[in-house]
């Protein structure tokens, strides 16, 4: 047997072995591939070694060695024991795979990237067609306006001026903002307009779109003296159809664009 001959100190001893652990301890922290369970159990291997030669086969085993040697020793052997057991666990512990986690939402192919973009546009086609349609009424109701509101204005020329303002506010507030106020003052009864004039006259709220009943209501609140004993029906009977007044109403402008162009 070959002799082999060390020359330890209690210090040095102590030293190597924390040094040990301690570098055991850091590549176990450290390492976050699998290589740390075969650094972690070799190293654990070889310090097992490494101290079981310490108790059992060294030369000075014997020779007024200090009790201290052997306690270092057992302590070494069961770290390094324990430190082997959680890289052995460590090692052949089941990889944990990463989990998938499925979403509800579907991604869109682009088929379907197609089809919403097709469904955006025929929305934004739709929302163009109907802000284009409610302009075109704006218009064209505004048009219509600017002829039925002067031709009423002027049935008024045979009432006093102040009945024809107090009459001319109640008319603009009922087109533009939907509204009937009570008249400024109360509008006379005058032989020269009879229930069937005034009627008619009013029938051209109802060419701008406002019901037969607004209508009557416009007559009834503008005109009380006049229809003070007359039912709401017999007024909504009498009130004339929309083809009518526009025909009543562009035979008046013909007769005045006439006038004007024989006068120049």
């Amino acid at each position: 047997m070959v002799s082999l001959s060390f020359s330890f100190s209690y210090n040095g001893m102590i030293a190597m072995v924390v040094l040990m652990f301690t570098a055991i301890v850091i590549l176990m922290s450290g390492f976050k591939s699998p290589m740390r369970k075969w650094i972690c159990f070799g190293l654990s291997a070889i310090s097992i070694a490494y101290l079981s030669y310490i108790m059992v086969w060294h030369e000075t085993i014997g020779n007024g060695q200090r009790l201290d040697w052997y306690l270092v020793g057992i302590v070494g052997i069961a770290a390094s024991l324990g430190m082997a057991g959680i890289g052995f666990m460590d090692m052949v512990k089941p990889v944990a795979l990463p989990v998938v986690v499925k979403s509800d939402v579907i991604p869109p192919t682009p088929s379907s990237v197609e089809k919403i973009e097709e469904q955006e546009t025929i929305a934004e086609d739709e929302q163009s067609d109907e802000e284009k349609t409610a302009e075109e009424e704006r218009m064209r109701k505004e048009e219509l306006i600017g002829k039925v509101m002067p031709w009423f204005l002027d049935q008024l020329v045979q009432y006093s001026d102040e009945e024809q303002a107090a009459i001319k506010v109640c008319a603009i507030s009922f087109v533009y903002e939907n509204v009937i106020p009570e008249p400024e003052l109360t509008i006379n009864t005058n032989s020269l307009y009879s229930q069937s004039r005034i009627i008619e006259m009013c029938s051209a709220f109802y060419l701008l779109g406002n019901t037969k009943d607004d209508c009557v209501t416009f007559v009834k609140k503008v005109f009380s003296e006049a229809f003070a004993n007359t039912e709401d029906s017999t007024i909504a009977k009498k009130i004339k159809g929309a083809e009518r007044m526009l025909l009543l109403i562009d035979t008046y402008w013909e007769a005045k664009m006439l006038a004007i162009k024989n006068n120049t």
